[in-house]
């Protein structure tokens, strides 16, 4: 194709994105002073093995000076005090990873709903939505959608990129840092993609392991070396950008509460050492003749063979301060409420009501809440793009001719089956619509249900519209027949 360029402008591509937070200022530092993070400092964070606690400039190991011979055998050839290192107790919590899995559960826990919102509906409308929604679940979006809206809250940026194959098949991916790809786009005044580049690592035919980069527009999919060179295109049969593309100002979700989680494992730390240090008991010996004390195990135990008139007392280890244990539960209070990671108590016996579970399910839902709202907009357009593709490939469907918005609807747990009991009381009173009730009870209804009480409506309509016109005959009937009677008798 003529519009594809044979040699990519890399410059102006920042594929090295930073996040700038605000710094506590002092006064022998700048008043501007930023905290600068990049999508691999978050990806260090949500793993536990890559928290700060395990840097040893932010929390040093112990140092003891060598003492007695060897101490001054080395201090005698390197003319330096010999000092040994003793790794300290460092313990990490997977904060950021299972709270990132806790709101995802409450997001994601019922399945995304579609509506026609159409300002004049199709007399086909629900067979069409019915056929969306089907394709929806073949295609497995809702999982897929999932996997991209965790990878924006965890890395600060990812796109979702959707297309078709050969097999009349949506295939979607993806993009993010913590897939391994390197992202950057080319946007307009009104924040809408241009091109997308993407950077990352493959094997040749060769073996060997060389960096590419894709370039993505709505009118083509063309592939380079690193240094600039085509390699591969491929035109696009729609006429837009089939990418969606989400940037998150504030970074990884958890950033502003990240300084209480790297205190709060400080702390935790701290007190393992402690905890190790006094693990075994300490003596306090008085003897007149120390050389002949001798320490000896003894059924794993320790036992001390000293004269006498030797005296031993067990040393009380200080007991945990109070004032630490409070530091420690509000700071763990803090970064809790915060990223709605709540664990409700259980109730020893009986059920707990649903307006209770509820309530104390409700610093997990106002976070969710705020993600559902930031992610409206994105989602919306995901589901355009699918209709859109749907539509290509299947157009004798007509759903290209309904108009559809896609809400996520927050999953709290509650009764199932008094939710049910209810609906379906509203339902049969008229207070409810057949897409009302399957929305309100998706765990057993779907939306392809709906043609099914439609036709048992129609059939009980029917039913009784016979039953009335039987009635009539027969009620017809018998006056005749007394009419006859009557003339019988004259």
């Amino acid at each position: 194709m003529e519009n594809i360029p044979d040699k990519l402008n890399l410059e102006g591509i920042n594929f090295d994105k930073v996040w700038e937070f605000p710094k506590a200022p002092n006064g022998f530092m700048d008043l501007n002073l930023k905290e600068r993070k990049t999508r691999q400092d978050f990806i260090n964070e949500y793993f536990p093995t890559g928290h700060k606690i395990f840097d040893t400039i932010y929390y040093p190991d112990l140092f003891y000076k060598v003492k007695g011979k060897v101490g001054k055998e080395v201090e005698k050839q390197t003319g330096k005090t010999a000092w040994k290192s003793i790794p300290r107790k460092r313990i990490s919590a997977p904060i950021q990873h299972d709270s990132t899995a806790v709101i995802l559960a409450h997001i994601f826990g019922n399945r995304i709903v579609h509506r026609d919102i159409s300002p004049i509906k199709d007399k086909e409308s629900n067979k069409i939505m019915t056929a969306f929604q089907n394709l929806w679940d073949y295609f497995n979006m809702d999982s897929l959608i999932q996997t991209f809206f965790e990878r924006t809250l965890i890395c600060g940026d990812a796109a979702f990129f959707l297309t078709t194959n050969s097999r009349k098949e949506i295939v979607c991916k993806t993009l993010s840092f913590l897939d391994k790809d390197k992202i950057a786009v080319e946007q307009n005044i009104q924040g809408e993609v241009l091109k997308l580049y993407r950077q990352y690592s493959a094997k040749n035919e060769q073996g060997e392991l060389n960096t590419y980069i894709d370039v993505i527009t709505s009118e083509y999919i063309a592939t380079y070396t690193s240094e600039g060179d085509v390699i591969s295109y491929q035109p696009l049969l729609q006429s837009f950008i089939p990418i969606v593309y989400h940037y998150r100002p504030e970074g990884a979700w958890w950033s502003f509460v990240q300084s209480n989680i790297d205190e709060y494992e400080l702390e935790f730390s701290d007190l393992s050492q402690d905890n190790k240090a006094k693990a075994k008991g300490k003596y306090f010996m008085s003897t007149t003749s120390p050389h002949k004390v001798n320490l000896q195990t003894f059924a794993d135990s320790d036992v001390f063979v000293a004269d006498k008139d030797s005296d031993m007392k067990i040393i009380q280890p200080a007991n945990f301060s109070e004032a630490f244990k409070f530091t420690m539960e509000e700071n763990k209070e803090i970064i809790s409420h915060s990223l709605g990671y709540i664990f409700p108590k259980v109730q020893s016996s009986g059920d707990l009501p649903t307006g209770s579970m509820k309530a104390q399910f409700y610093p997990t839902e106002r976070i969710c809440k705020k993600f559902i709202n930031e992610f409206a907009p994105v989602l919306d357009e995901i589901s355009w793009i699918f209709q859109q593709l749907i539509d290509g490939l299947y157009p004798e469907l007509n759903i290209g001719k309904v108009k559809i918005s896609s809400k996520i609807k927050l999953f709290s747990p509650t009764d199932n089956l008094s939710t049910m009991s209810t609906t379906a009381d509203s339902y049969s009173k008229g207070a409810m619509t057949i897409r009302g009730l399957i929305a309100a009870n998706q765990e057993y209804l779907e939306n392809s249900d709906i043609d099914f009480f439609e036709e048992e409506r129609q059939r009980e309509y029917e039913a009784k519209s016979e039953d009335k016109n039987k009635t009539s005959v027969q009620t017809i009937g018998y006056n005749f027949h007394n009419v006859e009677e009557e003339f019988e008798d004259e």
